[in-house]
C-alpha cells in the first residue's frame, strides 16, 4: 500500500505547488516554487485531514477521497491562476550536483536508517525513533486517535499530561499508516525524502542568490552535509578510537565531547520535526531577503512568507525562533539609507506576513504555553559553560572547526554591502543563541543554530571557497584542503552510521506481536504501568498511555516524575493497596523481566488483578473488579 501513501503525498505536492505558483511566480525561480510548494503541501494537507479527523475516522476511504480532492483543487488552481513563464536560475548541471546527487546520498541513509525492516536504525535515530513512535502509533491507533477538540492531545510517555511538542511531523505519518497500510519505516521515509530534496533546493537558490556563482551551490550542500570540528585531530592520533562503537568524532570523540550534533547523523535523522522544518525556515529566510531586494509592496510574496511562518509552529517552534531573530536584524539593515518611501514599503509587507501568521500561528502555540512557562524550561546561561573549555571561541572552534573560523573572519571580509546586509542577521541569531537555553539541554540550541545561522554561514563559506578556488592552482590547492578539513569530522560520523546499524527490536516479532494485542484488546484511552524502555511495544507501537515513560524524554519535557514512581513502586509491592493507582486511572500493567528495565508484579492471590495475557518475557495484567 506504500503506492498509495506516494501518491497521497504528491497530491498534497501538487496542490502546495500550485498556491506557491500563484503567489511567488513573480519572484523566485520553478526549482524553489517545487520546493517550496512541495513542503508547504505536506504540511498543509496534514492540517486537514488532522481538522477533518475530528469527525472522520482515518481509514483508506478517506485517504482516497482527499487524494482525488486535492488533485482537483490543485487543476482548478492552475486553470485559473495567471500564467507566465518562470524565472530562471542555476543551470541543470548545477542541480545535478548541488540538489540531486546531495538528494540521492541523504535518501540512501532515510531509507536504511529510520527503521528498515521494522527494526534497524542508523545514528542516533536509535534512541529518538521511538519517541516520534510513540506519537505516530498514539494518533493512528492510541491514545490521539479519538481526540474531541483540536489539541485533546496526551504525551504518551507520561499519561494523562498534554502534549507539548509539535504534532504535524508525527500525525502526518500516522495519515499513511492508517489510511494507506503503510510500514511504520514508510510512513516516515517517504515524507522525509521530500523535504530532504527541498533541502537542498532551496539551500542551492540561497546560495546562488547570495553568490552568483554555481561552484558555490556545489559546494555548499557537502559542507552542511558534513558539519564537524576537530574530532578528526583525535582519529588521526589515536588510532585505538578509529573503530570504537558509536564514536563519529563530532559530538563523541571517544575520550571527550564536542558541542555540536552532525547534520546527518544527529539531526536530520533522528530529529523529524528539524527534518520538517528546516526547509520552511530557510525558505522563509530565502523569501525576505528576495522580497527586500525588490524594494515595492509585494502582497502574494509576503502572503506566501506569512503562511509558511504560520506552518512552523505545530512543525518546530525553535524554528519560528531563528526566523524572528534574523527577520528583525534583516528588516533593520534593509531601511539604510533610509527614507519614507522606503519605510512605509518594508512596514506593509511585514504587516500583510504578521496578519498572516498571527492570525494561523497563534492558535497553534496554544499546548506550548503551560509548559514554557516553567522556570526551568527557557533560560539565559551562556551554552558554553558546559563545553569543555568554558569559553566562546573555543568552544565553537571545537565545534565546528575550519567552518566556523571560515565564517567568523575569512568569508565576511570579502563580502559586498549587499552580501553582508543578509549574512550579518544570521550571526546576530547565533550570538543570541549562544546565550539562551530554550530547553533543558543546552545542545537542542543546534535546532535554532541550523535554521537560521548555518543556511547563511554555508552561503558565505561557500561563496568565499568558490572565489578561493577561482584564483590560480594555489587557491585551487587551498580551498580543496579547508573543505577536507571543514568536513573530515563530519564524514567520519556519516561513514560510521554507513558501517553501523542498530536494532530497535533483535526479534521484531515479539514487540509487533504485543503490539496486536494491545490495540486489539485494550481501549485506545486506557493508562498502563511498563518498564521505562524507550521502545516499549505498548507506548511505540500501540500508542497507549504509560504512568512513566524514558527519563531522557521526561527530562527534555520540563516534566517531575518523583510522585509518579512513587506511585508505581508502592503499587507494585502491594497489588491491592491500588486507591492511587486507581484514582489517576491505571487499568493495565506490562510485567517484563529479563530486561534493564524490568517491571516485576506478582499479584499473587490478589482479588484486584487479573493475567490476561503473556508471550515471551512479557505478562499484561489488568486491574479487574469482583462483585462485592
Amino acid at each position: 500500500m506504500s503506492f498509495f501513501s506516494i501518491f497521497y503525498t504528491l497530491s498534497g505536492c501538487f496542490l502546495g505547488f500550485e498556491i506557491m505558483s500563484s503567489l511567488l511566480i513573480k519572484s523566485i525561480d520553478l526549482h524553489t516554487i517545487i520546493a517550496v510548494g512541495s513542503i508547504f503541501g505536506i504540511i498543509l494537507t496534514g492540517w486537514i485531514t488532522y481538522i477533518l479527523n475530528l469527525l472522520i475516522p482515518l481509514n483508506f476511504a478517506f485517504g482516497l477521497f482527499q487524494i482525488i480532492i486535492y488533485i482537483i483543487a490543485g487543476i482548478s488552481i492552475q486553470f485559473y491562476r495567471v500564467k507566465r513563464k518562470y524565472l530562471k536560475s542555476y543551470s541543470i548541471i548545477c542541480w545535478f550536483f548541488a540538489v540531486l546527487i546531495p538528494t540521492l546520498f541523504l535518501s540512501w541513509f532515510f531509507y536504511y536508517g529510520l527503521l528498515y525492516n521494522e527494526t534497524d536504525t542508523r545514528g542516533a535515530s536509535f534512541g529518538d525513533l521511538p519517541f516520534h513512535l510513540n506519537l505516530i502509533s498514539s494518533f493512528a491507533v492510541g491514545c490521539n486517535s479519538q481526540r474531541s477538540s483540536l489539541f485533546d492531545i496526551v504525551s504518551p510517555f507520561f499519561a494523562k499530561e498534554k502534549l507539548a511538542y509539535p504534532i504535524m511531523t508525527n500525525f502526518y505519518s500516522a495519515i499513511l499508516l492508517k489510511c494507506f497500510g503503510s510500514s511504520y519505516h514508510m510512513a516516515i521515509v517517504i515524507p522525509s525524502i521530500v523535504f530532504g530534496y527541498a533541502i537542498f533546493v532551496i539551500l542551492a537558490s540561497l546560495v546562488y542568490g547570495f553568490s552568483h556563482l554555481q561552484l558555490a551551490c556545489c559546494i555548499a550542500p557537502w559542507l552542511f552535509l558534513f558539519t564537524g570540528g576537530l574530532g578528526f585531530i583525535e582519529y588521526i592520533k589515536n588510532p585505538s578510537l578509529r573503530n570504537s562503537f558509536y564514536t563519529d568524532f563530532v559530538h563523541n570523540w571517544g575520550n571527550q565531547h564536542g558541542s555540536w550534533f552532525q547534520t546527518v547523523i544527529h539531526i536530520l535523522l533522528p530529529q523529524r520535526s528539524s527534518l520538517h522544518s528546516l526547509p520552511t525556515a530557510w525558505a522563509i529566510i530565502y523569501l525576505l531577503i528576495v522580497g527586500a531586494e525588490k524594494n515595492k509592496v509585494n502582497i502574494r510574496l509576503y502572503l506566501a512568507i506569512g503562511l509558511l511562518i504560520a506552518m512552523l509552529p505545530q512543525t518546530q517552534p525553535h524554528s519560528i525562533i531563528a526566523v524572528a531573530e534574523y527577520g528583525v536584524v534583516h528588516f533593520i539593515l534593509k531601511l539604510f539609507p533610509l527614507s519614507k518611501e522606503k519605510l512605509r514599503t518594508m512596514l506593509t509587507n511585514y504587516f500583510i506576513l504578521a496578519i498572516v501568521a498571527l492570525v494561523l500561528g497563534i492558535p497553534q502555540c496554544t499546548p506550548f504555553i503551560s509548559r514554557t512557562s516553567n522556570h526551568n524550561f527557557m533560560k539565559i546561561q551562556p551554552i558554553w559553560t558546559k563545553d569543555k573549555t568554558k569559553k566562546f571561541i573555543p568552544m565553537w572552534y571545537r565545534s565546528l572547526g575550519t567552518l566556523f573560523m571560515l565564517s567568523l573572519v575569512h568569508a565576511p571580509s570579502i563580502m559586498n554591502i549587499k552580501q553582508l546586509s543578509v549574512y550579518l542577521p544570521a550571526y546576530f541569531v547565533f550570538l543570541i543563541s549562544n546565550y539562551i537555553w530554550y530547553q533543558p539541554w543546552h545542545l537542542d540550541n543546534t535546532k535554532v543554530f541550523n535554521a537560521g545561522w548555518i543556511p547563511l554561514v554555508i552561503a558565505g563559506v561557500a561563496n568565499y571557497l568558490a572565489i578561493l578556488f577561482r584564483t590560480g592552482r594555489f587557491g585551487k590547492i587551498l580551498c580543496m584542503g579547508l573543505i577536507i578539513s571543514s568536513c573530515f569530522s563530519g564524514f567520519l560520523a556519516v561513514r560510521m552510521a554507513k558501517r553501523e546499524f542498530y536494532q530497535e527490536w533483535p526479534n521484531k516479532e515479539i514487540p509487533f506481536t504485543i503490539a496486536k494485542y494491545v490495540i486489539e484488546n485494550t481501549p485506545p484511552k486506557s493508562i498502563w504501568i511498563t518498564d521505562e524502555w524507550h521502545a516499549n511495544p505498548v507506548v511505540a507501537l500501540a500508542g497507549r498511555q504509560t504512568v512513566v515513560g524514558y527519563a531522557g524524554w521526561i527530562v527534555s519535557h520540563g516534566l517531575n516524575s518523583n510522585d509518579r514512581h512513587t506511585m508505581i513502586r508502592n503499587l507494585l509491592m502491594n497489588p491491592d493497596d491500588s486507591l492511587i493507582a486507581d484514582k489517576f486511572g491505571i487499568e493495565y500493567i506490562c510485567a517484563r523481566s529479563r530486561s534493564r528495565d524490568s517491571i516485576s508484579f506478582h499479584p499473587h492471590g490478589s482479588r484486584k488483578w487479573k493475567k490476561v495475557y503473556e508471550y515471551d518475557n512479557y505478562k499484561i495484567f489488568k486491574r479487574v473488579y469482583p462483585h462485592t
